[in-house]
Parts: structure tokens; C-alpha cells; sequence
């Protein structure tokens, strides 16, 4: 159960992130979810 909340969690964070670089705009942006993407996949 712990994992199935701490999943949507994780979820929530990388949609607002994605909104918040999209708003801002940018190669920096891009870079970070890269970054956020490989720190959930190489955690999983």
C-alpha cells in the first residue's frame, strides 16, 4: 500500500514538474524531467 501511494506521489510531482516546464519554457526544462525520468527509472 505504501508503494501504491508513494507511486502516485511520484506521479503528481512529474505532472507538475512537466507543467512547470512547459510554463517556463526551454532546453532546461527539458533537462530536468530527463534528469527526474532516470532518477525514477534507475530507482525502480
Amino acid at each position: 500500500m505504501g508503494y501504491g501511494l508513494l507511486g502516485l506521489l511520484l506521479i503528481v510531482l512529474l505532472v507538475s514538474a512537466l507543467l512547470k516546464s512547459v510554463a517556463v519554457g526551454g532546453i532546461g526544462g527539458v533537462l530536468l524531467l530527463i534528469l527526474l525520468v532516470l532518477l525514477l527509472t534507475g530507482r525502480l
